[in-house]
């Protein structure tokens, strides 16, 4: 799925891989974090959804979560200006 921004211009339209590569570069600035292929970005439901690999390490799994999902909406937010919502799924720990 795109995302079309319009402005007085025109518009700037961004591509789903684009939308997609926002969601896993920032999810992987978590340290110990590796984006699976499973993954979906669907601005028009403000959500994104994200399965992942996690790294043992000193943090808690869901303080992990937590911050992959604050990362992400950053993300959104700093370059988008969306807010998003983000779900995740940890599904195997190396």
């Amino acid at each position: 799925m795109s995302l079309v921004i319009a402005n007085d211009r025109g518009s700037v339209t961004f591509a789903g891989d684009v939308l997609d590569a926002i969601a896993v570069r920032s999810a992987e600035s978590v340290a110990g974090v590796k984006v699976r292929r499973r993954r979906s970005v669907d601005l028009a439901d403000s959500r994104a959804k994200l399965s992942l690999e996690v790294a043992r390490g000193d943090a808690s799994l869901a303080e992990v979560g937590a911050r992959v999902q604050l990362a992400v909406e950053d993300a959104f937010v700093a370059h988008l200006s969306r807010d998003v919502t983000v779900d995740i799924a940890i599904e195997e720990l190396r």
